[in-house]
């Protein structure tokens, strides 16, 4: 059996903080445990197959990380698995009862606020993206503009169903 395994496009399935958790707490009670977490795990996560263990993980967004937060969850007993941009994920053995990180409702809160910002921005910055690219080939691009007509609304499509998938997830994040 292999000693190692690679999942694609991760976070984007279980885009819910909740979620990935929850799948990185069962892969390592099967017995695979993320490592080389990085800006690239964001597409591929890699998994060493060890002992199945007992872990609580956090999926934890910064964007503007205070000096102490690194040191203050290390002094909880919380280890940094790794950092995917501003998304921390930590993790901490247990045996009986699930410790949290987030102790309170308005704490939660505020992570998911912190994580829907991000994700408007980045819807933001799609359909600027999809704007300008469309005005583009309208303005430089006339001389094919009636070979680019399927290529222009192909472009708007698939910018609108990635604006729609990213305002699912700022709702779903509200609703946790």
């Amino acid at each position: 059996m292999s000693e190692r395994k690679i999942h694609y496009l991760p976070l984007l399935v279980r885009y819910l903080p909740r979620k990935s958790e929850d799948w990185l707490e069962n892969m390592s009670l099967k017995g695979w445990h993320p490592y080389n977490v990085n800006t690239s795990s964001f597409f591929v996560f890699k998994f060493r197959r060890a002992a199945p263990a007992k872990y609580r993980y956090v999926v934890d967004f910064q964007l503007i990380q205070k000096k102490d937060y690194i040191d203050m969850y290390k002094s909880f007993g919380w280890e940094l698995v790794g950092r995917i941009s501003e998304i921390y994920i930590w993790r901490q053995a247990y045996t009986d009862k699930r410790p949290e990180s987030f102790t309170d409702k308005n704490s939660l809160k505020r992570r998911n606020k912190r994580m829907s910002v991000y994700f408007l921005m980045f819807c933001l910055c799609l359909a600027i993206g999809a704007v300008g690219l469309t005005f583009s080939s309208f303005l430089f691009w006339n001389d094919l503009a009636p070979l680019m007509r399927f290529e222009r609304i192909a472009l708007i499509a698939v910018f609108s169903i990635a604006a729609a998938l990213l305002g699912r997830i700022v709702r779903n994040l509200n609703k946790e």
